[in-house]
């Protein structure tokens, strides 16, 4: 009798310990996710990998509900990466299949796992927080949060002079952040603006270590943990003239996961800064 080939199902990238039905993990992945499977056999063998819709392995599934990757052979370990599929199904399990052929008598054993997508609840999130003492107080959830767009008067230089152009500058400043993942996290944003054609400084900042973040080649910032990023405008101040200032996100991702986010919706905020008065210098007679 030959001797059996013993696999041991693993998953390339670390795993934290989550609990069913919560954050994305391999066994039950966010719709849009995508998981490194493999398994250890022996070199030499081929290694053939399915999902199928049905414990018995019958029922193929098409690409539609997942995509298969390219399978990575070296040595004894195959694996392959797997993206599930918006389409996919999150009330009924779909099974992971991996066949083992030896080189040299045919012979095949099989390893088969259960997984049962869920709907995604990564995504970000953008709020004017210029009016906010302290960022980490401001809701994670964006219907809690009295308003994502606000407006404020400009501000005061902080020496006055007679100078009718010394206006000052007023600092306003955003929080993104996102929710459903523990991972690093990226995004790109899009900062608009009207009544003035000088463009802002803007600086971003993650707030767990209080690193600044410089965006790629284009215009994506990485962060390097899960927690929340802070926006900081400097502004020029224009007399009797209202500036807006609009950052509008896209392109949210979990970096580990490749997962998309979940809705379009609270991707975008606004802050106003309410004419000054055009004021001229004190004269006299």
């Amino acid at each position: 009798m030959k001797k059996q080939i013993q696999f041991i199902l693993v998953v390339a990238t670390m795993l934290l310990a989550i609990g069913a039905q919560a954050q994305s993990n391999y066994k039950q992945p966010y719709l849009g996710a995508t998981y490194n499977y493999s398994v250890t056999g022996a070199t030499g063998d081929t290694y053939t990998w399915v999902v199928t819709s049905d414990a018995a392995g019958n029922n193929v599934v098409s690409g539609s509900d997942v995509t298969l990757g390219t399978p990575v052979l070296n040595g004894g370990l195959s694996s392959i990466p797997i993206t599930w599929n918006s389409n996919a199904s999150t009330t009924q399990p779909y099974y992971l299949w991996v066949t083992e052929k030896t080189a040299s008598t045919s012979c095949i054993n099989k390893r088969v796992l259960p997984i049962t997508p869920q709907a995604n609840k990564f995504d970000i999130y953008v709020a004017d927080a210029t009016d906010v003492s302290d960022l980490a107080t401001l809701s994670n959830d964006p219907t809690k949060i009295a308003s994502i767009s606000s407006s404020s008067c400009a501000t005061l230089p902080s020496t006055l002079s007679n100078d009718p152009t010394n206006n000052g500058t007023t600092i306003v400043k955003y929080k993104v952040w996102m929710t459903g993942s523990t991972n690093a996290w990226s995004f790109k944003p899009t900062i608009t603006f009207t009544g003035t054609t000088t463009t802002p400084t803007a600086t971003w900042t993650y707030s767990a270590s209080n690193t600044q973040l410089t965006p790629d080649g284009s215009g994506v910032v990485k962060t390097p943990g899960s927690d929340y990023c802070e926006l900081t405008l400097v502004i020029a101040n224009i007399a009797a003239t209202v500036q807006t200032f609009t950052v509008t996100l896209s392109n949210g991702t979990d970096v580990t996961y490749l997962t998309p986010t979940s809705t379009t919706t609270y991707k975008s905020a606004t802050h106003t800064i309410e004419a000054m008065p055009n004021t001229s210098a004190i004269g006299g007679n």
